[in-house]
């Protein structure tokens, strides 16, 4: 299967159990993981984080402690970083 482009409105659909998409987004997202190659970009990343803080607050966010990178910056603002 071609890849598939995750944009914010996906994201935020399968964590926030209160968005409008949810059960669409959580019914299908087990198969997108494991069948299909998922791709986003920083921009969508930082604008899903953003909105999560608005719509579930701080603690959701702040929640993330764990980070597949290769980028240092992360282990130094306290990440566990895989690999």
């Amino acid at each position: 299967m071609s890849p598939i482009f995750v944009d914010t409105s996906g994201l935020c659909a399968v964590i926030d159990r209160d968005d409008a998409n949810h059960p669409r987004a959580v019914s299908v997202w087990p198969e997108l993981v494991n069948e299909c190659s998922l791709i986003t970009n920083d921009y969508v990343l930082v604008e899903t984080a953003a909105l999560l803080q608005f719509r579930l607050g701080t603690a959701a966010v702040r929640g993330l402690q764990k980070a597949f990178c290769f980028d240092a910056h992360f282990r130094e603002q306290g990440f566990e970083t895989i690999p």
